[in-house]
């Protein structure tokens, strides 16, 4: 009577775990059946040991995945992931700056002689360089490709005691030199108290090679040089991974949610 009891009960409990399975993660009735029935049931702990090929299966709650293209898509992002994980490290400083950071945008800021000097980039504008281009039909190894670096684009804020401010909006390229660090691109000033609607803007490109000096010079005194503009492109490097790398975590979690 025992024995009839102990049968009955482990179909029992077979049928609960297979309906279990089945409504509970991503997976057919046939899939189910197919690691039940060959799982084997220990009779000193009473429970079923799936077979080694299925050690590793990671399921996934169907309440939690819209199709199986979710399903790839999370285990996909999930190795970008753990890829990009490798390459993280710390924010680098800018010295004689306080950086603020508000997302992809950061502000530095720096007090001199009686000036507020500062300079504001939003990695969105960054601009991409160092793009190989190669023959479709060409061989190449991944070594030889450098990776994808990122131009930063910013612009400098003086501000004088009495609230007149000039604007200089600039970018780094991959022709600076220690001379040339970087490119002027906009210049406008705003005297205290006019609305920056108000205000003539000029092309830098447009002017002529003492203009552009005076006002290299004009930002050399006050730290923006040829180190800042190389501390400010390692700066946003790092920033821009970091931001991918939480990028891809919210994809991620966009395809897991319900």
């Amino acid at each position: 009577m025992s024995k009839i009891l102990q049968v009955m009960s482990s179909r029992l409990l077979y049928s609960t775990v297979q309906r279990s399975f089945t409504r509970s993660f991503h997976v057919s009735s046939s899939v189910a059946n197919k690691y039940l029935r060959s799982s084997l049931l220990d009779n000193s702990t009473s429970v079923f040991r799936l077979p080694p090929q299925a050690q590793n299966y990671q399921f996934l709650p169907r309440r939690l995945l819209a199709s199986q293209s979710d399903v790839q898509a999370v285990d996909y992002f999930n190795r970008e992931i753990e890829l990009e994980s490798q390459a993280l490290s710390n924010l680098p400083t800018i010295k004689n700056f306080k950086c603020e950071i508000q997302g992809t945008r950061a502000t530095f800021c720096r007090e001199l002689n009686n000036e507020s000097i500062t300079v504001t980039m939003d990695i969105n504008d960054n601009v991409e360089s160092n793009i190989p281009e190669f023959d479709p039909d060409e061989n190449v190894d991944e070594d030889d490709i450098d990776g994808v670096s990122f131009m930063p684009v910013f612009s400098v804020e003086i501000k004088k005691r009495l609230g007149d401010r000039i604007f200089i909006h600039c970018s780094i390229d991959t022709e600076s030199t220690p001379d040339t660090p970087f490119s002027l691109n906009e210049i406008y000033v705003l005297p205290n108290g006019v609305d920056e609607k108000n205000a003539y803007c000029t092309r830098a490109e447009n002017q002529d090679s003492e203009f552009y000096e005076v006002i290299y010079n004009s930002l050399r005194d006050r730290g923006i040089d040829h180190n800042f503009a190389q501390q400010l492109k390692d700066f946003c490097d790092v920033l821009e991974h970091s931001e991918y790398y939480k990028f891809l975590q919210t994809v991620r979690d966009f395809f897991k949610a319900e």
